[in-house]
């Protein structure tokens, strides 16, 4: 478990939001990478295994651990109602970020069992061509 409390943004952070359908009137799920912070958010069907139909995971990188270019980043669960396939979409969403992927706006990823649509990517404090 991380020790402390969330850590502030730093500048050149890298960010990634996704979705479940390039129509926003059509998306069920998003999710979102911002630097030390996670997060994923679907309204879907009732699950069998949860028998919820809002589902919600949250996660944070740990401050404490040790991290330097040869160590994986070490994220924790922070809140989540228990939903396996979301976690695992958030927790390769995150590595992905954190091996500094990149991929265009308007691209498609493959997470947990699905595709997802790629709304906005980059660094904080980056200056863009837009």
């Amino acid at each position: 478990m991380c020790a402390g409390r969330d850590e502030p943004l730093p500048a050149g952070s890298p960010y990634i939001f996704v979705s479940s359908s390039a129509m926003a009137e059509e998306a069920t799920a998003v999710m979102a990478v911002l630097g030390p912070h996670a997060l994923a958010l679907a309204r879907e069907a009732d699950d069998p295994e949860t028998n919820q139909n809002f589902k919600v995971v949250r996660m944070r990188r740990c401050a404490d651990a040790i991290q330097d270019a040869a160590q994986e980043a070490v994220w924790e669960i922070v809140t989540s109602t228990g939903s396996p396939p979301q976690e695992r979409a958030l927790r390769e969403l995150v590595e992905l970020t954190d091996q500094g992927f990149q991929c265009p706006r308007g691209s498609n990823i493959y997470l947990g069992s699905r595709t997802w649509f790629v709304w906005d990517t980059g660094r904080k404090g980056a200056v863009r061509d837009c």
